[in-house]
């Protein structure tokens, strides 16, 4: 599963945001679990990309698992920039 995350606007100086699980979902992280997340430093740097994705890989198991929830969290913000009201997205699985 990709989730993208996306400035707006023209940056005048490099930012930096780390997306990270809050563990606070339904679905169990980790190998072996139900997905694997990696805590990721993003970088935007003026007149670069505005989009940048980070990968949670939903782990194939037997067990039925539809609807548990994922939830990622925007921190840790450095540089010109403000995180807006969307600084949380909620993955279901299938």
């Amino acid at each position: 599963h990709t989730v993208d995350v996306q400035v707006q606007g023209r940056l005048s100086g490099t930012v930096y945001v780390e997306v990270v699980d809050t563990k606070s979902g339904t679905a169990r992280s980790g190998t072996k679990k139900d997905y694997t997340f990696t805590n990721t430093v993003l970088e935007f740097v003026p007149d670069g990309a505005s989009t940048q994705s980070v990968s949670v890989v939903i782990n194939a198991d037997n067990a039925p698992d539809a609807g548990e929830t994922i939830i990622l969290r925007l921190t840790n913000l450095s540089g010109p920039a403000s995180l807006g009201s969307n600084m949380t997205h909620t993955i279901t699985t299938q």
